[in-house]
């Protein structure tokens, strides 16, 4: 029995902002009006919502008893909610995560930190996928805090570009950068951690006004310049 309220599929394009296929099993003899369901699978050609961009993203649900509310039109999650989920991100997504204003203001907190904003001052970035790798490029400026005399000696130098090309995988959750090639002679190997903290692939994603969802990242591998991946959306009680 599959029956959903009506702009259902309306509720979750308001909340995603994307456009879902989905489909719901419902308990036999309720409604998903009541909230319980069995299951839900849903698809979406090209994912984007707060920063986050993907293709072909798939989630569904793994638990047989579900839960959710339906309050004034609005979906919210009476008890935490698990769904594994597969997708990927293509060259055109990470342009788009890159441009996207939550990047750009990740960007601008930690030229703001003070523990890198005294070594450098990220002013451009990007990242190409190309041979199954991850390439990044950064403008940077050096020291860009000198006061005193040495303001004077470090006025006159112009941005460095650093680039190098790297995998990825996934630890304890998160997608991590590794195996750095390094393609730039000016800055140190000890900077890389540095580096590491500006990766856009790293998600923390809200669903609903109070509702969060974590995507937890069981595996990840780079095929035909396509990043691939999957694992578990947490989605945390907000009643």
């Amino acid at each position: 029995i599959r029956i959903m309220p009506p702009n259902f599929n309306k509720m979750i394009k308001k909340e995603t902002n994307s456009k879902f296929d989905i489909d719901i099993d419902n308990i036999f003899g309720s409604s998903i009006l009541s909230g319980a369901f069995k299951s839900m699978s849903a698809k979406s050609t090209s994912f984007g919502y707060n920063g986050i961009y993907m293709s072909d993203f798939s989630v569904n649900t793994i638990c047989p008893y579900n839960y959710v509310s339906f309050k004034g039109g609005k979906l919210s999650f009476p008890e935490n909610m698990v769904l594994k989920y597969n997708t990927t991100i293509s060259q055109s997504d990470i342009d788009k995560i890159l441009g996207s204003e939550i990047y750009k203001k990740a960007i601008s907190k930690m030229n703001k930190d003070s523990s890198i904003s005294s070594l450098v001052n990220i002013k451009s970035s990007s990242i190409k996928i190309s041979n199954n790798k991850l390439n990044f490029k950064y403008s940077l400026t050096p020291f860009p805090k000198m006061s005193g005399i040495f303001s004077a000696l470090t006025s006159s130098i112009k941005p460095i570009d650093l680039s190098f090309s790297t995998n990825i995988r996934a630890n304890n959750g998160k997608l991590e950068l590794c195996n750095f090639d390094i393609n730039s002679k000016n800055i140190a190997y000890d900077a890389l951690p540095i580096i590491n903290k500006f990766n856009p692939l790293s998600y923390g994603i809200n669903v609903g006004k109070n509702a969060k969802g974590t995507l937890d990242v069981q595996n990840v591998n780079i095929k035909d310049n396509k990043i691939q991946l999957n694992g578990y959306l947490v989605i945390s009680k907000n009643e």
